[in-house]
C-alpha cells in the first residue's frame, strides 16, 4: 500500500509540474517577456550555535494593500489571489545575515531553507536579507527581500508558544463553513482578535531584567496567508514572533497537506530542541486537538513546559479534560478558561506576569453572558514532602 501511494503521490507531483509548466508558457505568452517574481522572507530563529530562515519564491502578484473599509469582495479577491500562488522552483536564493552569507535553492513548490552560523548580534531581533541570484528560465532574476529571525537570550527564562486560530484570532476553525467566510471575506484589519489577548501576550513577552521572550505561533494556516497574519498581529498590537505555518502543496513526498498533529508536534518540537535553555508556556485552544499535542510535548520533554493554557471554543471537551489530566499528573498546571481574563489571572498567580496586567484585561475585556469559572489543574502536592503533624 506505501508503495502504491508514493507512486500515486510521484504521478500527481509530475502532472502538477506539467500543468505548471504550461501555465507558466501561457503567461510569458500573454506578457511578451520575463515573468517577474518575488522572495517571500517568512522569517525564522535561531540559538547562539545556528540560525534557520525559511522563504518562498513566487511569481509576482499584484496585491494591494487592505484597508480598514475594503468590502468583502475586495478581501475576497485579496485572499485568492494569495492562494492561487504560482511557485518558482530551482530558483537559487542568497541568504545574508549579517557576516554570513548562504546559498540555497527552493524545492519544486518554492520553498527554501537556509540554515547558518548565528552571527554576532544583540537583542532578541535579527534582520536578514534574500536576493534571486539566479532562476530558470522563463523568469527574471534580481528579487530582492528583507526581514527579521529572532535569537532569544538564555534570561529570557521562557517563550511562549501560541496556536492562531480560536486562540488569539477568532476563527471558528470547527464549522468550516464559518471559518471560510471570515479567512475570505475580511482581511488584517477587520479580523478580529479575542478580547485582552493582547495585553496577555504583552505581558508573557517581558522577563525580569527588561530581555524580551521568544514567541511562536503554531498555526495550520497556509504559508500563503503569512503577510495577512503578520499584519494582524502587528495591528492588534499582539507580540510578533516566528510564524509556523503549513504546507498545502503537492510534491512526490507528500499528497497535499500533513496531518495536523503530526504538523503542530513537529514545529513545537523544533522549536523547544532548537533553545535547549529555555522552559516554554504552551497556549492554545480546545477545538482543534491542541491538548492532545501539548500533552504529548509534556511527556515527552519532560521539565520543560511551565504551564498550558487553552481557550474554552465549547468544543472537544472529553478529550481535552483527559488530555489535561495527562498535563497536571506529570506536574504541569493547566487551565482551560473561557476568556483571556481567567487565563491571564491564572499566570499572574503562578508568578509567569505580572499582577499589574489584571488591571489593562479588566478595562479591555467584557465579560461573555454566562461566563463559567475557568477550569485549573495543578499538580497534586508530594505527600512525602509535606512536614509531619505532631
Amino acid at each position: 500500500m506505501g508503495d502504491l501511494r508514493r507512486a500515486l503521490h510521484g504521478l500527481l507531483a509530475v502532472a502538477e509540474a506539467r500543468v505548471d509548466d504550461l501555465r507558466g508558457a501561457l503567461r510569458r505568452r500573454g506578457r511578451g517577456g520575463p515573468i517577474p517574481v518575488e522572495i517571500h522572507l517568512y522569517g525564522g530563529h535561531g540559538n547562539s550555535r545556528e540560525s534557520v530562515v525559511r522563504g518562498r519564491v513566487l511569481e509576482s502578484r499584484a496585491i494591494p494593500p487592505a484597508r480598514p473599509e475594503d468590502p468583502a469582495w475586495r478581501n475576497l479577491l485579496g485572499a485568492l489571489a494569495r492562494l492561487d500562488s504560482d511557485e518558482v522552483p530551482g530558483a537559487v536564493v542568497r541568504v545574508r545575515a549579517g557576516t554570513v552569507d548562504v546559498a540555497v535553492e527552493s524545492d519544486e513548490e518554492g520553498y527554501f531553507e537556509a540554515r547558518f552560523p548565528t552571527p554576532e548580534g544583540t537583542g532578541l531581533w535579527r534582520t536578514v536579507e534574500a536576493t534571486l541570484a539566479s532562476v530558470p528560465f522563463p523568469f527574471e532574476p534580481g528579487a530582492v527581500s528583507s526581514g527579521e529571525y529572532q535569537v532569544p537570550s538564555p534570561r529570557a527564562e521562557f517563550g511562549v508558544i501560541s496556536d492562531l486560530d480560536d486562540t488569539v484570532l477568532q476563527t471558528e476553525a470547527t464549522s468550516l463553513l464559518r471559518m471560510a467566510r471570515r479567512t475570505l471575506m475580511h482581511n488584517a484589519h477587520t479580523r478580529l482578535a479575542f478580547r485582552g489577548v493582547g495585553a496577555f501576550y504583552r505581558a508573557l513577552r517581558t522577563a525580569q531584567g527588561g530581555s524580551e521572550r521568544p514567541f511562536f505561533y503554531v498555526s495550520s494556516s497556509p504559508w500563503n496567508l503569512y503577510d495577512l497574519l503578520a499584519e494582524f498581529l502587528d495591528l492588534n498590537d499582539i507580540p510578533r514572533g516566528t510564524l509556523l505555518l503549513k504546507d498545502y502543496g503537492l510534491t512526490s513526498d507528500h499528497l497535499l497537506a500533513s496531518d495536523h498533529v503530526a504538523h503542530k508536534l513537529g514545529h513545537v518540537f523544533a522549536v523547544m530542541d532548537a533553545h535547549r535553555e529555555l522552559d516554554f508556556v504552551l497556549i492554545g485552544d480546545s477545538g482543534q486537538d491542541d491538548a492532545s499535542v501539548y500533552a504529548t510535548v509534556v511527556a515527552d520533554r519532560p521539565g520543560r513546559v511551565r504551564a498550558v493554557y487553552l481557550r474554552d471554543v465549547g468544543t472537544g471537551r472529553p478529550t481535552v479534560h483527559a488530555a489535561l489530566d495527562e498535563i497536571t499528573a506529570a506536574g504541569v498546571p493547566a487551565v482551560l478558561g473561557t476568556d483571556t481574563e481567567s487565563l491571564a489571572r491564572s499566570a499572574a498567580e503562578a508568578g509567569l506576569v505580572a499582577a499589574e496586567v489584571l488591571e489593562a484585561l479588566a478595562e479591555s475585556e467584557t465579560p461573555p453572558p454566562g461566563r463559567s469559572a475557568p477550569v485549573v489543574r495543578v499538580p497534586a502536592p508530594d505527600l512525602d514532602d509535606e512536614p509531619s503533624r505532631g
